[in-house]
């Protein structure tokens, strides 16, 4: 029986229910690690804030057409809430892939591309980053990168990725100049005691530090098709926050929970392997 038919069997759903329901997602990684995170969510909340996003777009078009053009009209205290709530989201979200493709790809270098100047321009700086790919994959084909963008305060753009495996610094540096003629790449290899990660915290850290910077954390990072993250995702239609199915269905997956946590509405935990990293 796969893994599909066992979570039905155990009662699991594979689309979200009505009201207050748990979240289930399984991640297994191609070198051992598997993780679980489970979430306490209700449908209720969900279609107020959807109903909301609505109610802003109409209430955008209402100042477009009113009369009193010279009134700004201030977001209030529930307004900025709700957008510190969505930002707050996205940089999960974005942290989270970040980890996974870093751990998945086993990606344990670090390089951090350069410019001489202050370039600020984002669209041309993933221009220029994205002719540095192609031309780094006529010598390497097969390379795995995750690359997050940062801003600094002063709006100079440059780029910190993570790689798998060695590469010779003259042939970066030198493929990186022949993209933006004056620059610089720096290299770091993955430390001896140092996991996968803690790496991959280190990487996501360039998010939260500009998480007021830019609108959507999709625009910050990007990464090679080649990594693939393998994930199921399940529902549970009751308040089973301590419900044994979820950490049976998980020991189906791996031989047992090194780790695990929760902090009322989430919860996680891992298995052994986490311990190799």
């Amino acid at each position: 029986m796969d893994t599909l038919s066992q979570a039905e069997s155990m009662g699991f759903l594979n689309e979200r229910p009505q009201g207050i329901y748990t979240k289930i997602k399984l991640t297994s990684y191609t070198n051992g690690l598997g993780e679980c995170v489970y979430t306490k969510l209700n449908t209720a909340d969900i279609r107020r804030k959807k109903n909301k996003k609505e109610n802003e777009n109409d209430d955008i078009e209402h100042e477009e057409t009113s009369e009193d053009t010279h009134i700004e009209y201030l977001p209030s205290i529930e307004d900025i809430d709700f957008e510190r709530d969505n930002k707050e989201r996205s940089l999960r979200r974005a942290r989270s892939t970040v980890r996974k493709k870093i751990i998945e790809g086993e990606l344990d270098h670090l390089l951090t591309l350069t410019y001489k100047e202050n370039m600020c321009d984002e669209k041309k700086g993933w221009a220029d980053f994205q002719k540095f790919i192609r031309k780094l994959r006529k010598t390497y084909p097969n390379v795995k990168w995750v690359c997050v963008m940062e801003k600094q305060k002063r709006g100079a753009v440059h780029f910190h990725l993570a790689v798998h495996g060695f590469f010779q610094a003259s042939t970066l540096r030198g493929i990186w100049l022949d993209v933006v003629y004056e620059g610089n790449i720096d290299i770091v290899r993955k430390k001896h005691n140092q996991s996968l990660v803690g790496l991959a915290g280190y990487l996501s850290k360039y998010l939260s530090k500009q998480k007021d910077n830019l609108e959507r954390f999709g625009k910050m990072f990007r990464s090679s098709q080649n990594i693939k993250i393998t994930e199921l995702h399940f529902y549970l239609p009751v308040d089973v926050w301590l419900d044994s199915r979820i950490s049976r269905l998980f020991l189906m997956l791996h031989e047992r929970i090194l780790t695990r946590w929760d902090s009322g509405n989430m919860g996680a935990f891992h298995s052994k392997f986490i311990a190799s990293y």
